[in-house]
């Protein structure tokens, strides 16, 4: 990908996260001139994380590239032998897989809101413009439905749906809510590939869901 010309007008961001593929400790760093990278530490040297991830080159070449299996297993075997890493044994497996060719099906998880954030690289299948969350989540627009929702109806929603595959092939799916006020909730468009920093949060007594805390657009 071409390198951006930053300009005196350009303005970044960076903040500590972790690889959504091999899920090390990084740093994302996004600039208004269009830079989206993952470096091992957040100050030069500028160590850029993909230069020694095998699970993000195997996610990259599928997701982004749709690179044909053959030439998967081959760039992949080549870049470990360029950086002396092992390839990861369920990395192998699953290209020992597509090796023998397309698979007839893939596994689809929906990832439920957990205890802690979590970091995900996906691909956006799906947007509900302002979500009505009277609607959303089965209660009645009344005096105590808008106390209860109002951390939610407090400012405008959109409701998305991602999905990243994993080194195996298979699918974990998101549904997530975004504030329209969030950073990068302007770039979230359907097919596009995003960066999500997501927290899990609940009503009172009721159900879970995954809200975007941080967005950046990758491709």
């Amino acid at each position: 990908m071409p390198v951006p010309t930053h300009g005196w007008d350009c303005e970044t961001r960076i903040w500590p996260t972790h690889c959504p593929d091999c899920r090390e400790n990084v740093f994302f760093f996004s600039c208004t001139c269009g830079s989206r990278v993952y470096f091992d530490v957040g100050h030069p040297p500028w160590n850029p994380h993909e230069d020694r991830c095998i699970r993000y080159l195997v996610r990259y070449l599928v997701e982004v590239q749709g690179m044909p299996a053959a030439h998967v297993v081959r760039t992949v075997k080549v870049f470990a032998a360029s950086i002396s890493e092992a390839i990861p044994p369920d990395v192998q497996q699953w290209l020992e897989t597509i090796a023998r060719g397309p698979r007839a099906s893939r596994r689809v998880s929906i990832v439920e809101p957990g205890d802690s954030t979590v970091c995900v690289t996906a691909r956006v299948i799906q947007v509900n413009p302002r979500v009505n969350f009277f609607k959303r989540f089965g209660y009645a627009d009344s005096a105590v439905s808008r106390a209860l929702l109002h951390s939610l109806i407090n400012q405008s929603h959109d409701e998305i749906v991602v999905e990243s595959t994993d080194t195996m092939g298979d699918i974990r799916r998101y549904t997530c809510f975004v504030p329209r006020s969030a950073t990068g909730a302007s770039d979230i468009e359907r097919n596009r590939v995003v960066h999500l920093e997501l927290d899990a949060s609940s009503l009172p007594g009721g159900e879970a869901f995954w809200m975007v805390q941080r967005s950046d657009r990758v491709g």
